[in-house]
């Protein structure tokens, strides 16, 4: 049985070939993650691409979307949606509220152990936070919530206790501007799980997940989130 993350937190170094983006949550909505990353010229062989999280539920092609951690330039934390999913697997389904979190596409899944082993590539495949660097800089990425200090990402005993506020949490993204803090030894750490109608920046935080209420992904350059920078 698969219990926790295998892989609390990733980290990479500059990609010095081509450019890295990041996107909010995609939800099952593979062609037009697809088509937007046409529209952007995004190169497969050299670019790399960063997901928030929650690539699962509520669009038509959930499947397809996990199966994009297979490919050798995409990235992604775990989303609650992720983590609700393998913990569905390893304890056993209650149908009725994964449809309501829009699960259906399970039910699509027929092959040998096809729950069991996407699970596995959850598991193995999606750690709680990512870091990046890009031109001197440190970018975070975290589905909901981030620790105030970004050093106990690396701190499994605190991450043990608040692992469910990064799954999770929307109480920094609602407070005010003037009640969010900056995130301590990160430069910025960016965000999905918040249902936004555009970007929204508090101190040295980003949240991006745009799709739920524009019918749009938000996919920025890492160049592009340093102007967002506090």
């Amino acid at each position: 049985m698969l219990q926790g993350n295998s892989l609390f937190h990733q980290r990479f170094e500059e990609n010095t070939l081509g450019n890295d983006y990041v996107v909010g949550d995609i939800h099952g909505h593979y062609d037009l993650l697809l088509a937007q990353l046409e529209r952007l010229k995004f190169n497969h062989k050299i670019d790399r691409l960063f997901a928030l999280g929650d690539l699962i539920n509520r669009g038509p092609r959930s499947l397809d979307c996990l199966n994009l951690l297979l490919k050798p330039w995409f990235f992604s934390v775990i989303g609650n949606h992720e983590a609700y999913f393998k913990q569905c697997v390893n304890q056993g389904f209650d149908k009725q509220l994964f449809y309501k979190m829009g699960g259906q596409w399970i039910d699509d899944v027929t092959y040998p152990d096809g729950l069991t082993k996407l699970a596995a590539l959850v598991h193995y495949r999606m750690p709680l936070a990512i870091e990046i660097s890009i031109q001197g800089y440190n970018i975070g990425l975290i589905h909901a919530q981030s620790p105030d200090d970004w050093e106990d990402i690396h701190n499994k005993n605190f991450l043990d206790d608040c692992e469910s506020d990064c799954l999770w949490s929307l109480d920094k993204f609602n407070r005010s501007q003037d009640e969010t803090k900056s995130v301590k030894n990160i430069d910025m750490v960016v965000h999905g799980h918040a249902n936004c109608d555009q970007i929204v920046v508090k101190a040295n935080q980003a949240w991006i997940d745009t799709v739920r209420v524009t019918d749009k992904l938000t996919i920025l350059s890492l160049s592009e989130l340093l102007n967002w920078r506090a």
